[in-house]
């Protein structure tokens, strides 16, 4: 049997996604007065958004860099121990049930990266007291991301299909075959905050302050509430996922 080690990496990435999860939520929060300027910036307020976007993204590159670096391989010497001894082709079943780690870490580094620049660039202009740039490009831009996390996601729910089809094949224990779904689950949770990106841009501030004050804020704490709750949920089944990797396990008989 294959003896669990200690999850150090696991440990790290959730309390991560913990600090990520709140500095998302005070990004989001501190977006409010300009919905409720029409989408124009605020003097005084800009700042302090664009300093947490640049905290909120530097902890979302270092988890990627754990996941990538530390649980990824743990998870993959784990599939393999439960892989049955002369089976024809261990690193087939180990890579339809990782699925393709490094696209993740690029999408998720990606993402981050663009919101780093952003809030850099929000920074400079702030403190040159240059006038916003064109809301047009912002809006645009937003939407391309929109579309690269959608292809993320296609991915991560195909992952979990052809990963539980191959763990099905080999009878892998119930404990390996859990973790593997509840973290395709969690990579797909953590993904869709992303796609409310486009009304964090001026333009739909713009137009989402023409329902009027109350409404508008009203539209933007449910999308908060919704952002925060899909990071929450994919925090609990990292845990969950935790506990399950913790379980001795062994392969079934050729």
């Amino acid at each position: 049997p294959a003896d669990a080690p200690y999850p150090t990496a696991e440990i790290a990435f959730i309390v991560l996604r913990v600090i990520y999860t709140g500095l998302a939520a005070a990004s989001d929060i501190l977006f409010l007065p300009q919905v409720a300027a029409g989408g124009a910036p605020l003097p005084g307020v800009g700042k302090p958004r664009q300093i947490v976007k640049l905290l909120k993204g530097l902890t979302g590159i270092a988890g990627a860099a754990v996941i990538f670096k530390g649980c990824v391989p743990r998870w993959e010497e784990r599939v393999r121990s439960v892989v049955p001894h002369g089976h024809p082709d261990p690193n087939g079943v180990v890579r339809a049930v990782v699925g393709t780690p490094w696209h993740a870490f690029a999408v998720g580094v990606f993402v981050e990266v663009i919101g780093l620049g952003t809030a850099g660039y929000g920074l400079y202009r702030l403190h040159t007291n240059q006038p916003p740039d064109d809301d047009e490009r912002e809006f645009e831009a937003s939407v391309l991301i929109v579309g690269v996390i959608i292809v993320a996601i296609a991915a991560e729910a195909a992952n979990l299909d052809i990963g539980q089809a191959a763990l099905a094949r080999i009878n892998a224990p119930g404990a390996v075959c859990k973790q593997h779904r509840l973290l395709a689950v969690r990579g797909i949770l953590m993904s869709c905050p992303a796609l409310f990106l486009p009304f964090y841009t001026r333009l739909a501030a713009c137009l989402v302050s023409k329902l009027g004050t109350e409404a508008a804020e009203a539209v933007y704490f449910a999308i908060t509430a919704l952002r925060c709750l899909a990071q929450a949920a994919a925090i609990g089944l990292d845990i969950a996922a935790l506990y399950y990797s913790q379980e001795t396990v062994s392969p079934a008989a050729p």
